[in-house]
Parts: structure tokens; C-alpha cells; sequence
């Protein structure tokens, strides 16, 4: 997901489309997944349901965006209690933040 591919154990083959100006909002619900690995990632290893579908990445502990295609993702909004530095860690993809 850190380039906005959306990935999926089971992929179907109409997911991921859009026309020109759509948009797709990727929730990942928890930062890391059970077993402690980060959700949010640098590059995707199950199948690509949609290759630089997602726009929005809203987390138990923050929400990222990105502003174009293919742009870097910007950490826009920290749960309350939550700082930098826990999504820093908990985090393998790349993001800005300001």
C-alpha cells in the first residue's frame, strides 16, 4: 500500500477499476496485523486486486492521504493519545508528515 496498490488474498478481476477522477479509499483497521507485522507497507506481496487505486488509508491509530497518483502518502490525522513516533514503528511504508 505505501504505492497505493490494493492487494487482496482473493482478487476479482473487476475490483480496482475506475474511470478517470475515481477514487478508493483503503481501511486497513488496525496498524499491524495480529502476528505483529505492519498493514500498511512498502510494497504489496498477495495479489494486486488494483495498482495504484488508493487515495485514503484510515488506521485504529491514524489516516494517511495523498493528494495525486502515484505521490508520496501524508499522515493527516493522529488518533487521540497516538504520537508520531508509535506510527513511525508501527508503520514500513513510506510517509511525510508536517
Amino acid at each position: 500500500m505505501g504505492s497505493g496498490d490494493l492487494e487482496s488474498p482473493f482478487p476479482s478481476p473487476n475490483a480496482g477499476r475506475g474511470g478517470p477522477g475515481s477514487h478508493q479509499c483503503g481501511q486497513a483497521d488496525h496498524q499491524r496485523a495480529g502476528y505483529g507485522s505492519p498493514k500498511f507497507v512498502r510494497a504489496c506481496s498477495l495479489p494486486l486486486t488494483g495498482q495504484a487505486v488508493v487515495d485514503m488509508v484510515i488506521t485504529d491509530l491514524c489516516v494517511f492521504q495523498r493528494a495525486t497518483v502515484g505521490g508520496a502518502f501524508r499522515l493527516v490525522e493522529l488518533a487521540p493519545g497516538v504520537s508520531i513516533d508509535e506510527v513511525r514503528v508501527k508503520t514500513e511504508a513510506r510517509f511525510d508528515y508536517y
